[in-house]
């Protein structure tokens, strides 16, 4: 579990590369925008759980930053491609859907292990360990459903295209979104954005 305090609330701009697979878990409540992308500009929002690939450079872009709580599970890439069955290779759908992680029992794993973490019980080694194999697992799962809902679409938009989109609405005040900003954030060029709508 890592607190991260800054001594003025600002804007963070943090550019990194991770060696190993690295997946969050916000446990305060978020107090600031945060906007990220994996091998790309700070485009699209960051959630509360979130998944950094090894050696990806990432950009994490934070308004108002003050103070954050977060529990970060690194994993190796050879026990990751081990326990999860995960190549190396990640396509484009896949890196779009690290940012925003929801739905999975990966956030019920996380907050166990967080909780264990605090308060370790009984055997804490051995549910550590079962945790983190749990988490590897369901992380697994979620890119396979990510694959698995873009290569059964025949048109329109991904499930994470339109969450995409009704985060950014969710978050903006008062600025009407122009087409080029909503097909920056599905990650697709302005002219396809707009035939999808035909």
């Amino acid at each position: 579990v890592r607190r991260n305090m800054w001594s003025e609330p600002g804007i963070l701009d943090a550019v990194g590369c991770e060696n190993d697979h690295v997946v969050s878990l916000l446990l305060a409540p978020r107090r600031a925008r945060a906007r990220g992308g994996v091998g790309s500009n700070p485009t699209a929002p960051i959630g509360d759980v979130h998944f950094w690939p090894a050696s990806f450079p990432f950009h994490a872009h934070v308004e108002r930053a003050s103070q954050q709580r977060t529990l970060r599970c690194s994993f190796d890439d050879a026990r990751f491609r081990e326990v999860a069955g995960r190549s190396a290779d990640w396509g484009r759908p896949e890196l779009d859907a690290c940012l925003d992680i929801r739905g999975t029992r990966l956030n019920d794993a996380l907050a166990w292990l967080a909780r264990e973490a605090y308060s370790p019980g009984f055997a804490a080694g051995v549910l550590t360990e079962n945790l983190a194999s749990a988490i590897m697992i369901e992380l697994s799962r979620y890119f396979a459903g990510v694959n698995a809902s873009r290569a059964s679409a025949t048109g329109g938009l991904a499930p994470w295209q339109i969450r995409r989109i009704a985060d950014y609405l969710d978050g903006e005040t008062g600025r009407m979104p122009t087409t080029t900003d909503l097909a920056s954030l599905c990650g697709v060029s302005r002219r396809h954005f707009t035939r999808i709508f035909k």
